[in-house]
């Protein structure tokens, strides 16, 4: 911890009655009983703060349901002092963001921006936090806003998943209702209704402020003394219905307007504050994390039976829910059901090796470190432990309590909270799907599932380097956390391609990790998952490549990794036909969705020669026509060392990593390279209405 000096010590001693210095981070009480949460971040002259409201969607009333989100909306619509539009424009001149959302258990109002302009965010936030002016035409105008919303997530198929599963995993306690509401309850809250609603939760003892970046602790802490200034009142009691115990099987189908077959499983498992939820954490990973999980590894790659596959541990306040979901191929409903139950059978059965073990707890302790690489995302973490924990510094025994689960305690969660009578299970079909028509025909198929601080550092320049073969090289350290970021990046995407093989690109970017003369698709996702790294490729309308991420002690491992695919990908013919297969799925899932269809008509209206017109993953009938010999073709045209750009970022020096980048791409030599030509769109002049 850095020394303080007496002087600053008995200032903020005389401001602030608790004081709490912990790992640099600063955690107090102001006068009023507003927590404050600190901590210096001086990596980069930018600055997030954030106020945690202990009020969400959990704690409504039903006749209440979605009027936390609602005063979300209003907050920033409006005070005394600013008008409607005034506090983001105030934020946003400022080269700022701000913005807000709402959970279950809280609602969070967050900026981030230059710290030479964080006083002026202070000031924006405490005015709109502490005198809402609800003005009535805007309140009637956010209502439709509101609704709008609603009927958007109505409209997209794994929302509307979402909310089945957990209505009917959640039948007494109000993680049951949307956070949003519901189009009537929001049509009938009336402004009284609301100021009521805001005057009773929104109380400094009620109230988080956290704040991490380029400042000075005691300076912020002065200023928050002097800005926020409301006083303080009696809380009401919560009134939460506990959710009894599970008994039975519940199994729902839900038939819409979709192309694709979606599902969700559901098993109950205690709040975050139970120690059982680290393994419950790593169980999920094991399950449905990363490419070499074992539900991707054996439906996915393997079977071929999902799509997609996930899978992810809700732990809130109050007790929550471990989520399988994805989206099934078509005739693989029930094949699909039974895969992934045998998955979990088998955990229950034989356990975990160590080498899962081990590689799951570093794939956590990668994310975990990941997601403090940005003053938003440090504040975030440090606000989600104050709230749902009552103590910021518990984030670091979070990872701690991770990193000491034993094998056997993953077996023991999953016979514990994976059962049968635990589980809901929820299906949204095609109205025309006959493989699944009775709901109750599901409880055959599952009834297997039975069994027997870093120090901190600044920045240094970008350096740029053009390296023998063409490769263009471009550097900046920063050491502020042990994570290594690498994208390499080519001049292609949807500009460089025909109208007749729309989706050329995406096809072959999906293909690089698909084999390669060292690995086949599957080692080479247990290879990348091995080092709990982050590797995936990328397609748009001008470019191509491949990013990842990872942590600074495997560099050199991961960048061989990068040039493996770049360098070395097999097209093997039978994963051309996988892709294939997903990007048809993919196109469907697209279809389901209306923004997506939206902008692809005004793409299509906009330009009419232009490649632009075209969508990144293709059409049907052009991802059809796709051949091997294509994507070869296209590769070696362009995946060339002189169209690459190869950025590297983080903790790592300018001379190792040239030393690294050329013993990684040794052999790959130069070529020759011209960009097509490109259609060019005639300029429309005025507005064409119809």
């Amino acid at each position: 911890m850095k020394r303080k000096s007496v002087l600053t010590i008995l200032i903020i001693s005389f401001l602030i009655p608790t004081l709490c210095w912990a790992e640099e981070i600063l955690r107090c009480r102001l006068e009023n009983g507003m927590r404050v949460v600190l901590r210096e971040r001086h990596t980069a002259p930018v600055t997030a703060f954030q106020v945690w409201v202990e009020v969400g969607s959990a704690d409504e009333a039903p006749a209440e349901a979605g009027i936390s989100h609602l005063i979300e909306h209003m907050v920033f619509k409006g005070t005394n002092k600013r008008r409607a539009g005034q506090i983001a424009g105030t934020i946003e001149r400022y080269g700022g963001f701000i913005n807000a959302y709402t959970s279950y258990d809280y609602t969070v109002y967050h900026v981030v921006i230059a710290s030479r302009y964080q006083e002026k965010a202070l000031e924006v936030l405490a005015d709109a936090l502490q005198n809402p002016s609800f003005d009535p035409q805007e309140l009637a105008r956010e209502k439709e806003v509101v609704i709008e919303e609603i009927k958007m997530g109505e409209d997209d198929p794994g929302h509307k998943l979402h909310e089945v599963l957990f209505r009917n995993s959640f039948r007494h306690h109000p993680y049951g209702r949307p956070v949003i509401g519901s189009v009537q309850n929001v049509k009938e809250f009336s402004r009284e209704e609301v100021i009521n609603y805001y005057k009773r939760w929104y109380v400094p003892q009620n109230m988080i402020f956290v704040g991490v970046g380029d400042f000075r602790a005691y300076e912020i802490l002065s200023r928050l003394r002097g800005l926020f200034t409301f006083s303080s009142h009696p809380l009401p009691p919560r009134k939460r219905t506990s959710e009894p115990p599970q008994d039975t099987f519940r199994p729902f189908i839900l038939r819409s307007e979709v192309k694709e077959r979606y599902f969700a499983l559901g098993f109950h498992i205690p709040s975050i504050k139970n120690e059982e939820v680290f393994a419950l954490d790593l169980l999920a990973a094991i399950l449905g994390q990363g490419k070499s999980s074992r539900l991707q590894r054996e439906l996915r790659f393997k079977q071929g039976v999902v799509s997609s596959i996930y899978a992810y541990s809700f732990t809130p306040k109050d007790p929550g829910l471990f989520v399988i979901g994805g989206v099934f191929r078509a005739g693989a409903i029930k094949k699909g059901i039974k895969g992934i139950i045998e998955e979990i059978r088998r955990i229950k059965i034989r356990g975990i090796g160590t080498e899962d073990l081990r590689k799951v707890k570093v794939m956590v302790e990668a994310d975990f470190t990941y997601d403090r690489e940005t003053a938003q995302g440090e504040a975030r973490g440090l606000g989600y432990f104050e709230v749902v924990m009552g103590d910021a510094t518990k984030e670091e025994e979070y990872l701690q309590g991770i990193l000491q689960v034993k094998r056997e305690k993953i077996r023991e969660v999953a016979k514990r909270y994976l059962r049968l009578e635990n589980l809901t299970l929820c299906l949204l079909l095609p109205e025309a799907e006959e493989e699944i028509t009775d709901p109750h025909a599901l409880e055959e198929i599952v009834k297997e599932l039975e069994v027997t601080s870093t120090p901190q550092k600044q920045m240094g320049e970008m350096k740029r380097e053009v390296l023998e073969n063409g490769i263009t090289l471009l550097f900046k350290e920063d050491h502020s956390l042990p994570v290594v970021g690498i994208c390499g990046v080519f001049l292609g995407g949807v500009r460089f391609e025909e109208e007749d093989k729309a989706g050329l690109t995406h096809f072959l970017t999906e293909m690089l990790t698909r084999g390669t003369k060292s690995y086949s698709a599957l080692s080479f996702a247990q290879e990348v998952d091995s080092i709990g790294a982050i590797l995936k490729t990328f397609s748009g309308r001008n470019s191509f490549g491949v990013q990842a991420k990872g942590l600074s002690k495997d560099f050199p491992h991961l960048l061989r990794l990068v040039a493996e695919v770049i360098t070395k990908p097999t097209f093997p013919p039978e994963e051309v036909e996988k892709v294939r297969g997903e990007i048809f799925a993919a196109l469907g899932k697209e279809r389901d969705r209306m923004i997506p269809w939206t902008i692809r008509l005004l793409r299509e209206t906009l330009y009419k020669k232009h490649p632009y017109r075209l969508d990144v993953l293709g059409e049907e009938e052009t991802i059809k026509r796709i051949r091997r010999t294509d994507l070869v073709r296209y590769y070696k045209r362009y995946a060339v060392p002189q169209n690459m750009v190869l950025a590297v970022v983080g903790d790592a020096r300018w001379e190792e990593v040239v030393k690294y980048v050329r013993k990684s791409f040794q052999g790959w030599h130069r070529r020759g390279f011209s960009p097509p030509s490109i259609p060019q769109e005639i300029k429309k002049r005025g507005v064409k209405r119809k």
